[in-house]
């Protein structure tokens, strides 16, 4: 979106658009470098500017540096927070040649600027917030920054025809009515900063042209909190209902800002994910991370909005590793959002973003991290390396058995139905039991020292096995009953059995999809809480051909 709307702005200049041509290319699909880099150097930019985060910044210098080789004449931008901080921009600049300049924070007038001296250097001066590379090879940087101070068309694109409504990426497109953030959280970059807001009329435009397409499917509102302007946000809600009211929309919040107005109208809209950056359930942490949250109001505004719109579904966020936080705290704020039975739920690795208190003072937090240019979270005093480990594979597993819904609801009726034992962390412990029991047959357990604590390498592996779970979890019921009821007089640990099962009711093709993760089936037949009578009811220890669905209800 960012580049998007850097190009509305510059072709809304005159003196600019009557001299160059503006285009960006969205390379967030899965194109590769080669591809990537052809189109570029067929195109061969005159300047060339890259929105930069955490997530791609290594794959963009290796870009520039490719590109400069075929393209030498091509000036080379980079910009975005994950770059906007002062010592950061000096560091890429100076480890990386091929870069020539850098622009800190917004990007709209500082471009314009860049621009404005490279066609008229004897009139226009270098921008605020720039960093280059001077004459004699040395890094420089030019103080303030450049701020627009109302938002306006030139910073719409789907107004301005930068992006298309007959052909929107995946038929969805973002939304920002306003730009800036009221909190100060020590772990982000977006605030606290001065909110500017874009005119309403201009916002409503912006709707109506994404959605005069029929074909378009909804849309991700960007903003920091939807509702943090409680009327503003019910009039661009009341545009979307009345033109998309089943369409899938995206939105971030705080669950005590949404009012009645807002519940009235999301009970008419299906297909609506708020989500919201819990982020701990510890009140200290929480303090200490500049994100005071008063948990008991919290609480009684998301039952609130669960039971007054039993249609939303609500995500919600933890930060694994904040400073402060435990191992033991942590699982205690995984059980705290579990409880709250969200339709789906991310613990997302602590990053240490540009600019922000924790980037900049590592040391006083006790954060480890791995040094430039990714600087990678490695732990903290609070959080050794080792107890972050465990907390990264636990978080991706329950992540991963929220995309399958049998398996969302496995852990928490398991529970309910007395199938492991009470504790202060029922659901979380039984989540660690089956992970452990997986990790025994053979799931690869990679450190966070060697995988950079990159839990989504560990979701997509995780997820795939638990596909075969789900699987057979289905085919388990289908069969023979609700395990559930069926095991809890024997308090049998459900998933070992269904893991043996698996290996007699699933097709061998089936199984070569995937790895090979079920226990032996002598580790079933063994255990001395698995009743003989029950063994033979339900086949245990037969051949495939001797095993039939049991005739009568196995309750």
């Amino acid at each position: 979106m960012v580049p998007a709307a850097l190009v509305s702005y510059l072709r809304s200049q005159p003196d600019l658009a009557s001299e160059l041509a503006f285009e960006f290319e969205d390379c967030r699909g899965q194109q590769s470098d080669t591809d990537i880099l052809q189109t570029l150097t067929a195109r061969k930019p005159w300047v060339l500017g890259w929105s930069v985060y955490t997530w791609n910044i290594g794959r963009v210098l290796s870009l520039c540096r490719a590109l400069k080789e075929k393209c030498p004449q091509t000036r080379i931008l980079l910009g975005g927070p994950q770059v906007s901080d002062r010592g950061v921009t000096e560091n890429v600049l100076a480890a990386n040649p091929a870069i020539d300049g850098i622009i800190r924070g917004e990007g709209e007038l500082p471009l314009a600027t860049y621009l404005r001296y490279l066609l008229w250097p004897e009139d226009h001066p270098l921008p605020c917030g720039f960093t280059f590379r001077a004459a004699d090879g040395q890094t420089s940087s030019i103080e303030g920054n450049m701020v627009l101070a109302e938002l306006g068309e030139a910073n719409a694109p789907l107004l301005c025809g930068v992006l298309d409504p007959d052909n929107p990426p995946g038929q969805f497109f973002s939304l920002e009515s306003y730009r800036g953030c009221p909190r100060g959280c020590k772990f982000c970059s977006w605030g606290p900063r001065q909110i500017r807001l874009f005119p309403l009329e201009l916002v409503l435009k912006q709707v109506e042209k994404a959605l005069s397409n029929p074909q378009t499917m909804g849309g991700f509102i960007v903003d920091s909190d939807f509702f943090l302007f409680p009327r503003r946000a019910v009039a661009i809600l009341s545009r979307i209902h009345d033109l998309a009211p089943d369409g899938v929309w995206f939105l971030e919040s705080d669950p005590s800002r949404v009012t009645d107005e807002a519940i009235d109208l999301l009970r008419g809209m299906p297909n609506v994910l708020l989500c919201f950056g819990l982020q701990s359930s510890s009140p200290q942490v929480l303090a200490a991370a500049g994100r005071p949250i008063n948990l008991e109001d919290f609480h009684q505004a998301f039952v609130r909005v669960r039971q007054d719109v039993p249609n939303l579904q609500i995500h919600l966020g933890l930060i694994c590793g904040l400073p402060g936080e435990t191992l033991e705290s942590h699982l205690n704020s995984m059980e705290y959002a579990l409880s709250l039975q969200p339709a789906s739920i991310a613990f997302n690795l602590l990053q240490l973003l540009p600019g922000t208190p924790y980037f900049l003072e590592p040391e006083r937090f006790g954060i480890l991290h791995g040094g430039s240019p990714d600087f990678l979270f490695f732990g903290t005093e609070q959080m050794p390396p080792k107890d972050l480990d465990t907390a990264i594979h636990l978080g991706a597993f329950i992540r991963s058995c929220f995309d399958f819904p049998i398996l969302r609801d496995f852990f928490p009726n398991a529970v309910a139905n007395g199938l492991y034992s009470p504790g202060t962390r029922p659901v979380v412990t039984a989540y660690r039991r089956v992970l452990q029991q997986m990790l025994e047959a053979g799931l690869p357990r990679e450190s966070c020292s060697t995988t950079g604590g990159r839990e989504f390498d560990l979701y997509s592996k995780i997820r795939r096995w638990l596909a075969q779970a789900a699987h057979t979890i289905t085919l388990y019921r289908a069969v023979l009953g609700d395990p559930l009821m069926i095991w809890k007089p024997n308090k049998l640990a459900v998933m070992e059995f269904l893991l043996d099962v698996e290996s007699r009711f699933v097709s061998d093709q089936l199984l070569s999809e995937v790895p090979p993760w079920h226990l032996k089936r002598s580790h079933i037949s063994s255990d001395p809480f698995l009743p003989g009578a029950i063994e033979e009811r339900y086949g245990l220890g037969k051949s495939d051909s001797e095993v039939s669905p049991p005739s009568a209800s196995p309750i």
